[in-house]
């Protein structure tokens, strides 16, 4: 099933700005570009959630199974380890929790 954004029904994304420390942001896919992202914005004070349609994914990062920058593996094993990051297949209560995209 194809799940798309909708800013009418999420409209608390509309006018978000990254720079606003603290915030709740949700990092779509969680490859080797949203598992940088996720990390950088963890590490600047903002209260993340990971989003990934592959579950196999969110496993393998709940395990702290290695990944190509190794810098990103050990920021996301220790945000994990301090209950500082979600991660998540569910879009539908991923995105209307989070106030930036």
């Amino acid at each position: 099933m194809k799940q798309e954004l909708d800013l009418v029904r999420y409209p608390q994304m509309s006018s978000a700005k990254c720079s606003d420390v603290g915030m709740k942001i949700c990092v779509v896919g969680l490859g080797y570009v949203g598992t940088v992202n996720l990390a950088y914005l963890v590490e600047r004070g903002h209260m993340v959630t990971g989003l990934d349609i592959s579950s196999e994914r969110i496993n393998r990062l709940r395990a702290g199974e290695p990944l190509p920058e190794p810098d990103v593996t050990d920021a996301i094993r220790a945000v994990l380890r301090d209950g500082k990051l979600k991660l998540s297949t569910e879009y539908r209560t991923a995105l209307p929790a989070s106030r930036l995209l």
